[in-house]
């Protein structure tokens, strides 16, 4: 089965990675008055995270000194960022690492930062567009696959993704049966300005009686 790693933020905006580096959390909100930030993990690899480690932030290298997950979450304190002032900035940033330090992975399983932006073309080379994004269902990776005035949700499946090849950034996919695209909104023109004063064809206002 095809599985990317580096799990997207579900339902929330995510900023791009720096170039040269992979988001693997993003700073959600503060807690404490001591610079201690609440971050959704964007990684498989929970050890990212762990005391001692260095994480980027602000384009800056911090290391972890404190770690502690609740739940899904996980709570750090970073070095460098002692109060809440200093820590209340970085909402919504992305915890980065540099690609070089990502963990290779098994055959079929790609990060995310490497097919995003992969064009999509059909076992008869029928193109579809390009793979926007990732949506993570919990059974399977969902990609979806946006061309000029369509888009596609295709399941991550051994027999719908055929081959994915990072070099020439293609992905060849069988659409499975029944599959159909839904249609791009377009956006709604904006209504011209209408005109004023004298051009507008009814003369200067009168004067009040």
């Amino acid at each position: 089965m095809a599985r990317s790693r580096l799990r997207p933020a579900p339902g929330a905006a995510q900023p791009e990675p720096t170039p040269g580096f992979a988001a693997v959390g993003q700073v959600l909100t503060t807690r404490g008055v001591h610079g201690e930030i609440k971050v959704l993990p964007l990684t498989e690899f929970p050890e990212r995270f762990n005391r001692g480690r260095t994480l980027w932030l602000g384009g800056q290298p911090r290391r972890v000194v404190r770690s502690q997950w609740v739940g899904e979450v996980v709570y750090l304190r970073l070095g460098g960022i002692a109060t809440i002032e200093e820590a209340a900035p970085f909402r919504g940033t992305l915890l980065e690492i540099r690609e070089e330090l990502l963990a290779a992975l098994p055959a079929g399983e790609y990060y995310l930062h490497d097919l995003v932006g992969l064009a999509v073309v059909t076992d008869d080379g029928r193109p579809l567009g390009r793979l926007a994004e990732v949506l993570a269902t919990g059974a399977n990776d969902v990609y979806v696959v946006r061309g000029e005035a369509e888009e596609w949700l295709v399941p991550a499946l051994e027999d719908v993704v055929l081959a994915v090849d990072l070099e020439s950034r293609t992905m060849r996919v069988s659409i499975p049966h029944g599959l159909e695209p839904r249609p791009l909104a377009r956006a709604e023109p904006k209504p011209r300005p209408r005109p004023r004063g004298p051009s507008a064809g009814g003369g200067p206002p009168s004067p009040p009686a």
